[in-house]
């Protein structure tokens, strides 16, 4: 066990996992690479962050091959941030074995990195700093009702992908931009193969400096884009296009 509040030590990468448990205040689990550049984040870890809101930061290295990890045994961890230290390849942080997550982060990131198999529609998320592409993927169940996710972006010029695992739509997001200026590549929004949001909320400013950028809303007649703040510095058209029957 830990002091209230102290940053635990760092994830050491045993194969045989790490044991840690945090005490009663907002611990951090540092689970950086280590000095040579592995992930120290095994399957195997205990990582049990007890009371307060705690966080655990996952750093990745995908630049040999495409990268999993599937921790298997986390609990009372409300925060997760992922960094992808790697130059190519995809890193993914499968958290299908995580409950009671408040929120998850993508941060840094230059190579495609991916958040999958989030529990709860519930699950804040947000991507800063990302040239890479990042997407977060809820598992299909978590996405079973009327959903409205939250994405927050700041500093972010990587393409964004929020979906689903299976057919199980997402209905609306609301996306929020703090800090750096926002310049998304693409934003999509879909179950497993198609678009499917009703509602795209903005809120705050977002940046444009030229180029295109297309949002595809698919629902009923009353879908809508609501936009709140400021979208500047935008040049070129905006235009609203119908698609289907």
């Amino acid at each position: 066990a830990i002091a209230n509040g102290v940053i635990i030590e760092r994830l050491i990468g045993s194969t045989q996992g790490d044991t840690l448990t945090g005490a009663t205040a907002n611990d951090f689990i540092d689970g950086a690479l280590s000095t040579q550049g592995l992930v120290t984040l095994q399957a195997l870890d205990s990582i049990n962050g007890g009371g307060g809101t705690d966080t655990l930061y996952v750093g990745m290295n995908s630049t040999v091959a495409n990268q999993t990890i599937l921790p298997t045994r986390i609990s009372n961890v409300e925060i997760i941030e992922v960094n992808n230290a790697g130059t190519a390849n995809t890193a993914t942080l499968n958290l299908a074995q995580v409950a009671g997550l408040q929120s998850a982060s993508i941060q840094g990131s230059t190579a495609a990195t991916t958040v999958s198999n989030l529990g709860s529609a519930s699950t804040a998320l947000s991507a800063i700093g990302n040239t890479g592409a990042v997407t977060f993927t809820f598992a299909n169940t978590a996405v079973s009702g009327t959903d409205n996710i939250a994405l927050a972006v700041n500093g972010q010029t990587g393409a964004v992908v929020v979906n689903s695992s299976g057919t199980n739509d997402i209905e609306a997001l609301t996306l929020t931009t703090t800090g750096s200026a926002s310049t998304l590549a693409s934003l999509a929004v879909q179950d497993d193969t198609v678009s499917t949001a009703r509602t795209l909320t903005i809120n705050g400013n977002y940046s444009k400096p030229g180029g295109s950028m297309a949002v595809e809303i698919q629902g009923p007649q009353n879908d809508q884009i609501v936009v709140t703040g400021s979208v500047a510095p935008f040049t070129g058209t905006a235009s609203v296009i119908s698609f289907g029957g």
